[in-house]
């Protein structure tokens, strides 16, 4: 950005004002490409890091809990959807766009970070409206010492989805997290 701006005053300077204004909006479109990219970004983080709070809470116990995980494990797209609207993970006006994967046996990857990640394929499904496919975790919770603890899961829950941090590897390897 500052090269454009720089060369923007070389050929202001130069008396040539309309390449100072095609470098200027050069310049401009550079910068709208940048912010709409950071905006996507945003939501992508928000996104998944609900989805990871999600399953978080599904760990914890009670009645909450294991609604969760029983609509997760269900494989029943309309009831996965509906939960993943009312998470926030997807705004219902784009939820036909998905379908969501839930592996309940991954593998974790290789030390040392041991975590489990999903990702999201943006291939979709053929001669239906689905365009992404959420390829979601959903590992048995780690019951043991060196697993995780309800301690570690709240402090994950804690944190604002809206802002940093954005994946839950700090407070436990063992969180999934997608994307």
């Amino acid at each position: 950005m500052s090269d454009l701006l720089s060369a923007a005053k070389f050929f202001f300077d130069q008396g040539n004002e309309k390449i100072t204004l095609d470098v200027l909006k050069q310049a401009k479109d550079n910068f709208s490409i940048n912010r709409e990219i950071s905006r996507l970004i945003d939501a992508l983080n928000i996104s998944n890091k609900k989805l990871s709070h999600l399953i978080a809470r599904s760990w914890l116990p009670g009645v909450e809990a294991a609604e969760i995980k029983a609509t997760l494990l269900s494989g029943e797209q309309d009831k996965i959807q509906k939960l993943m609207v009312q998470a926030g993970v997807v705004k219902n006006s784009e939820v036909e766009f998905f379908r969501f994967d839930i592996d309940p046996n991954p593998k974790p990857l290789a030390p040392p970070s041991a975590a489990f990640l999903g990702h999201l394929d943006d291939e979709g499904l053929p001669d239906t409206s689905v365009k992404y496919i959420f390829n979601i975790p959903y590992p048995q919770k780690i019951e043991s010492d060196w697993g995780l603890t309800e301690e570690q899961l709240r402090s994950w829950l804690a944190t604002s989805p809206e802002s940093e941090p954005w994946e839950p590897f700090q407070f436990s390897r063992w969180i999934p997290y997608t994307c």
